[in-house]
């Protein structure tokens, strides 16, 4: 009786190792390291199980010199939470992901674009995140057909040139995925820098504006309120060679357009060669409500109204209000200065809900607001014509939210 107990238990134990580990186990089982990985081809995906949550799962592809590769993993329950590592043949990482946003289970699931260089097998490790639960999941591999003509332009070193009147047909080819572009502008100059999206594709672009030392001059996500493409028209203050960064929401294909639009401005060109410039300070960009900076209440701000052809400068500023909260609005200018400031506030929607141009920030400002409810506001600041800009400080205070 003893012996068929035994025997019982055996078989029971050589049937749960036959299929990898116990009931929840898959038929890729046992693949805990990188010896006992099975292979995965381009074009395949594979149904697999997070066993518990230490199960660490392994798989093995054979890659291609100069190849683009993108594999992800797809969870079937918003429980899961996977994370991915590509190997080398020595076990040395070449690429890892833990949470990559899509539109399921809020991120968790994992998707890693890598390009070979020099082909090999290449190892891929699945791993559970210790807290979250085990489970079915899909691991796919696919050849990255998002990979365009001008990569690699990761950088502003490996920029690729676009000209007047061009458009340029580019992709995301992951989420982290941003592109460089390099133009040449002259002073005074007008740029429109624009994207446009297929129909049906997902992602989301949105451009800044950099210049050699890589600082961000101007920044635009969507173009307006009903598309997600962006776009940006600014003007060049100093020549010299200036670079486009666009990045995404989500990968997939958009094309870039460049256009010189100086001929706009060149009936002003020589008013702008005599015209003392205000230069734009150190909050920019702030010209939107999205870009808006925020403010520490009690905290001047030293500001300033620019002037462009494009007309005058401005500024958006965010700060958060408790319930009925009273708050003051002051605006001062410099002595000698012709700064005259109409200020707007605006509820988190954009809806006016007071305009402050009580003479001006020329003389000075000082009103009050009321919040109606807490959250966010914005305070919108623009000179009152093309003549009164200049610099100018903003002060707000009132009641913290925290």
């Amino acid at each position: 009786m003893r012996l068929a107990w035994i025997m019982t238990g055996l078989t029971i134990w050589l049937a749960a190792m036959a299929v990898g580990c116990g009931p929840d186990g898959d038929p890729y089982e046992p693949d805990d390291s990188l010896e006992d990985a099975p292979e995965i081809t381009v074009g395949e995906s594979q149904t697999r199980t997070f066993h518990s949550d230490s199960d660490v799962d392994h798989a093995w592809f054979a890659a291609k010199e100069h190849t683009a590769y993108v594999i992800y993993t797809e969870l079937t329950s918003s429980d899961m939470d996977s994370i991915l590592t590509l190997l080398d043949a020595s076990g040395d990482v070449l690429a890892e992901n833990d949470d990559y946003e899509t539109q399921d289970y809020f991120g968790l699931e994992s998707r890693i674009s890598w390009t070979s260089e020099t082909g090999g097998t290449v190892f891929v490790e699945i791993e559970s995140w210790s807290d979250a639960e085990p489970g079915t999941y899909y691991l796919t591999l696919e050849l990255n057909d998002l990979y365009d003509t001008y990569e690699p332009d990761g950088s502003a070193e490996m920029a690729a040139e676009i000209a007047d009147g061009e458009t340029q047909e580019r992709s995301f080819h992951d989420i982290d995925d941003v592109d460089y572009a390099r133009f040449e502008a002259a002073k005074n100059g007008l740029y429109d820098i624009s994207t446009t999206i297929p129909e049906g594709e997902p992602t989301d672009p949105y451009i800044s504006i950099l210049d050699a030392e890589g600082r961000q001059l101007a920044f635009n996500d969507d173009e307006n309120a009903y598309t997600a493409a962006a776009r940006l028209t600014w003007f060049a203050l100093e020549a010299g060679t200036y670079y486009i960064a666009v990045g995404c929401r989500y990968p997939g294909d958009y094309a870039l357009s460049f256009a010189d639009e100086s001929e706009v401005v060149a009936e002003v060109g020589d008013m702008l060669e005599d015209l003392d410039f205000v230069a734009p300070d150190v909050f920019e960009p702030d010209d939107t409500m999205k870009t808006a900076s925020a403010t520490k209440l009690g905290t001047p701000q030293e500001r300033t109204l620019h002037l462009g052809p494009t007309g005058v400068d401005e500024d958006y500023v965010r700060f958060e209000a408790v319930d009925q909260g009273t708050y003051t609005i002051e605006t001062t200018v410099p002595d000698g200065t012709g700064t005259d400031a109409i200020l707007q506030v605006l509820d988190s929607e954009g809806t006016l809900l007071d305009e402050i141009d009580g003479g001006g920030a020329r003389n000075g400002d000082r009103e009050t607001f009321t919040a109606p409810a807490g959250g966010f506001y914005y305070v919108r600041v623009t000179a009152y014509t093309r003549q009164t800009y200049g610099p100018y400080t903003l002060l707000l205070d009132g009641p913290s939210s925290q």
